[in-house]
């Protein structure tokens, strides 16, 4: 059996962190919902604020125990000039 302290470097080392910019356009975005009494996150960010993986930014979400999580992208192909969004859905 392990003691506390391996079981919290255990821990630490499956934790996902994600870029500041991400973590703290969420931060507002959640702040908002709580603001407005709602329960629910809806937002588009733009590939300057959320370069993350669909599934890394899922997998953060959901080890801080958000529910409903979906993200999906919408990235321009190699012909198109439009900057890429990331939109992220959930609940609390």
């Amino acid at each position: 059996m392990i003691d506390a302290k391996e079981a919290q470097e255990l821990a630490k080392s499956k934790l996902v962190k994600v870029w500041s910019s991400l973590d703290q356009a969420l931060d507002s975005a959640i702040l908002k919902a709580i603001e407005e009494g709602k329960n629910k996150v809806d937002i588009a960010l733009w590939y300057k604020d959320c370069r993350e993986d669909d599934k890394h930014v899922e997998a953060y979400l959901i080890q801080l125990w958000y529910s409903n999580v979906k993200i999906s992208s919408d990235y321009p192909w190699y012909n198109e000039s439009y900057e890429g969004k990331t939109f992220i859905k959930f609940s609390f």
